[in-house]
């Protein structure tokens, strides 16, 4: 037993001061809080985007240069397997270490093959963890983390892109992880070989807050951290009680107000028709086909909700819409984007055929009108930007975007003007002059999400926009995107695993499996429960 006499706390953060490395902010006030070892229930940590809840599990988690004064209070015979962290930061660093995911699971142990199961990683394991889907990346993560057997398992919005099954695979792991197993859950595998491990959550979402979580603790109105008892309370109840001393958002722009910023630049005659048109597509990595004879057509006056399960194709889709590198993977068929036209086996990449077509570019720096055709937010956008040090308002004018360079274009187009009222309607003008890599994980989705839209492209493609957001902000993003493509000439592609934030204006529906199309019409006439 670790905690070694003191029967009360497992991990303890003792008059703690927090702050990110080369950054001379700290948290205040002081932090204590301490960590229950398992037989009293799990703990979750609560607060509105940019409260800190992050930081504290790195401190708790041992990453260097987090802790400023105070202690980590550690058990004899803590050690660095003894917590494992499932974090965007995390994610970061198992796309970097790269190779399969074999590899990056280590030692299958059973308990790594219990999870291998569970999460239907069998199929994945000889896989690039390059190749994978945010959802597949973050079952791998989940995987490693657990088969470690830890005695503390930290998961930072780690439902975070996965799809139906796989967050209800997740919410029943965490439940037996904190009850404990009792029983053989695969055949050749004891079940006692999995760990009874504790579980700290951090999390945006009630639907992720299972029963067995009993400790809540949240930043209250003077910014001090509180912990109490659940009590049997909701989890709807504890999240709108951590969301009591959030700051109001400004009011939401009306109809007016966009359509006179939309309509000072009238939309410009760029395309004929369909703004993109897929025929017979296929598109593969090695011996992987991710897309397969898709026939996909987007009219001048439709919004697309792109669904379907983890793996399913759908970032490799949005990827089409703004990645030379990804265009460069058609194996079969014809793309055409805002009046480009590109054929697999032409021998040209979409950087190429740019050049070709009267020196105008493409996708996200194609520049119509004065403006950019495309605007995206995506998780490997978000990861290609988050350890940026430049100025947040720099990343809001489109200044620094690592995706967008290797595609080769500028960073034009973009009204500074109209960049600030956006980040004004999203609630985070007042961070722009902040470091970007110091925002929270929340607010840097917001900033990029402004920059989208300040963009007024033709296309906005949003894949999982409202990951790491709080709800209020989702609910502000949600209700910002709506009223701009009902009200404006921007078109809608809109990637989510969460029913709840399809969009008023979403007119057709693409549900993919496994890279072909099973549906593509009408919203009227998709039932997602046939799919």
């Amino acid at each position: 037993q670790l905690w070694n006499g003191d029967m009360r706390r497992l991990l303890s953060l003792c008059s703690a001061r927090l702050g990110f490395p080369g950054c001379s902010a700290t948290t205040h006030p002081i932090i204590d809080l301490s960590i229950q070892p398992v037989v009293y229930g799990g703990h979750v940590l609560l607060g509105a985007n940019g409260s800190g809840k992050t930081l504290i599990s790195e401190a708790l988690a041992g990453k260097d240069g987090r802790l400023r004064c105070g202690q980590v209070w550690r058990p004899d015979g803590w050690n660095e397997r003894s917590v494992s962290l499932v974090s965007f930061e995390s994610h970061q660093q198992l796309l970097a270490e790269g190779g399969s995911v074999y590899r990056s699971l280590g030692h299958l142990n059973a308990a790594a093959k219990f999870l291998v199961v569970r999460f239907g990683l069998h199929p994945l394991l000889y896989r690039q963890v390059g190749s994978l889907s945010t959802g597949e990346i973050r079952k791998v993560l989940l995987a490693r983390a657990l088969s470690r057997r830890p005695a503390l398992l930290i998961l930072d919005n780690a439902f975070d892109g996965l799809d139906v099954p796989s967050r209800a695979a997740l919410a029943e792991l965490i439940s037996q992880t904190l009850r404990g197993f009792g029983q053989l859950l695969v055949q050749g595998i004891d079940a006692k070989a999995t760990a009874h491990t504790q579980v700290l959550m951090l999390t945006h979402r009630a639907e992720d807050i299972v029963d067995e979580i009993q400790t809540v603790s949240f930043f209250d109105g003077n910014h001090a951290l509180t912990t109490l008892d659940r009590a049997k309370q909701p989890a709807e109840a504890l999240i709108a009680q951590a969301l009591m001393s959030r700051p109001a958002l400004p009011p939401l722009p009306t109809t007016k107000q966009i359509c006179d910023i939309w309509g000072a630049h009238p939309a410009p005659e760029a395309v004929n028709g369909a703004l993109v048109e897929a025929k017979g597509l296929q598109v593969s990595r090695g011996d992987q086909t991710i897309l397969q004879e898709l026939e996909w057509r987007i009219g001048p006056e439709q919004n697309w909700l792109v669904s379907g399960g983890n793996g399913a194709g759908k970032s490799t889709l949005s990827r089409l819409l703004t990645s030379a590198a990804e265009m460069s993977q058609l194996t079969a068929g014809s793309f055409d984007l805002l009046g480009m036209h590109i054929c697999a086996g032409s021998g040209r990449t979409l950087h190429q055929a740019r050049i070709s077509s009267s020196g105008e570019g493409t996708s996200t720096g194609r520049l119509i009108g004065g403006r950019r055709a495309v605007g995206w937010v995506s998780t490997e956008l978000h990861l290609a930007t988050a350890s940026s040090e430049v100025c947040a308002r720099q990343v809001l004018m489109g200044a620094v975007c690592e995706q967008e360079a290797e595609a080769g274009s500028d960073c034009g187009g973009i009204d500074p003007e109209m960049s600030v009222r956006v980040a004004t309607w999203l609630g985070v003008d007042a961070l722009m002059g902040q470091p970007f890599c110091r925002l929270s994980q929340g607010e840097q989705k917001l900033t990029l999400i402004a920059a989208a839209i300040a963009r007024r492209p033709l296309l906005l493609v949003l894949d999982e926009p409202c990951q790491g957001l709080d709800q209020p902000s989702r609910q502000r993003v949600l209700e910002v995107v709506d009223l701009v493509c009902r009200s404006t000439f921007t078109r809608l592609v809109y990637i989510t695993h969460h029913p709840e934030e399809v969009l008023r204006c979403v007119t057709h529906v693409l549900h993919l499996e496994k890279g072909a199309a099973v549906f593509s019409g009408e919203r009227r006439k998709y039932n997602p429960k046939r799919h």
